[in-house]
């Protein structure tokens, strides 16, 4: 990374470089929308002196990883295009290779933390999961309606919503294209790179009355198409169309909906678009739960 191995005339130019990159790619925009979110992003950071041997000094660090990365995050954007002042700061610490120094303490940090999260494979579930949210809390009505008037083409209009959405959040090409040797996912992105994510999406109730069975079918195409292109997650996301509450009996208890199925894990993400009711109301409604030995069977 060039930002390592700057020197004080580089340095604000290869600072620049990367910020640019981490806003260009949209997994590590995602995570970094996240750290600008975290209370120790943009701090007034300061250091305390503790005596008067130079270099004496308390960093005032966090303590946890995110909250870290977050302080690593709002220095280099402060300090980017001020590389003078960083260097000056940053030789109160330590006369020799200051630069170095302040690589050691946030750049790597910072990028360390990134390539944990990129690892753990849950950016592509935090953007669904958003998804959700925003269809449920903002757009619900119109995409019911848009599926009411033609419901023959009702999966692949909402298909096309949430590429639609995909699109906006950075993913670029959100569309589906080839064919894998279990078929054609509804949508599949990166697939000119090393590393494709191919999702499946179903209904569940509406007007063509969808039920579990097309549940499992759609969470056996996940699997397949995570098991073709060699991944390690796979995503079946569904719109529950009707007023009743669709459930899941897993045996994973976090907060995400997720099955382990051989050497694959499959998140589900639920979109409800038509449960209108109040919280009293609510209880009246019919509970569908789906086993785990159902998906799996």
């Amino acid at each position: 990374m060039k930002v390592i191995n700057s020197d004080d005339k580089t340095l604000s130019t290869n600072i620049n470089i990367l910020l640019a990159f981490l806003n260009e790619n949209f997994i590590t925009k995602t995570i970094i929308d996240e750290l600008r979110l975290n209370p120790n992003y943009n701090p007034e950071w300061n250091f305390t002196q503790l005596g008067g041997m130079h270099g004496s000094v308390d960093l005032n660090l966090p303590n946890d990883e995110e909250g870290y990365a977050a302080l690593s995050l709002s220095i280099l954007e402060k300090y980017v295009n001020d590389t003078r002042s960083l260097i000056n700061l940053f030789y109160r610490f330590v006369r020799k290779q200051p630069i170095k120094y302040f690589n050691n303490i946030f750049t790597k940090k910072l990028m360390e933390y990134i390539d944990m999260r990129i690892d753990e494979g849950n950016i592509i579930l935090y953007i669904l999961n958003k998804y959700k949210v925003y269809c449920e809390w903002f757009n619900k009505e119109e995409l019911m309606q848009e599926y009411m008037n033609n419901t023959i083409r009702g999966e692949d209009l909402l298909t096309r919503d949430l590429r639609k959405y995909l699109f906006n959040q950075g993913i670029d090409f959100p569309f589906s294209e080839p064919s894998t040797p279990s078929g054609k996912p509804d949508l599949i992105y990166g697939i000119d790179t090393q590393d494709p994510l191919a999702l499946e999406v179903k209904l569940f109730g509406g007007q063509n009355n969808y039920n579990k069975d097309y549940i499992k079918k759609g969470f056996k195409q996940a699997y397949h198409y995570a098991k073709d292109y060699n991944k390690e997650y796979g995503y079946l996301l569904i719109f529950n169309l009707g007023e009743n509450i669709l459930s899941f009996n897993l045996n994973n208890k976090d907060d995400f909906l997720s099955v382990q199925y051989g050497n694959k894990i499959i998140f589900l993400i639920v979109v409800n678009l038509n449960i209108n009711k109040s919280a009293s109301q609510n209880k009246n409604l019919e509970n569908v739960i789906i086993d785990e030995n159902y998906l799996v069977s």
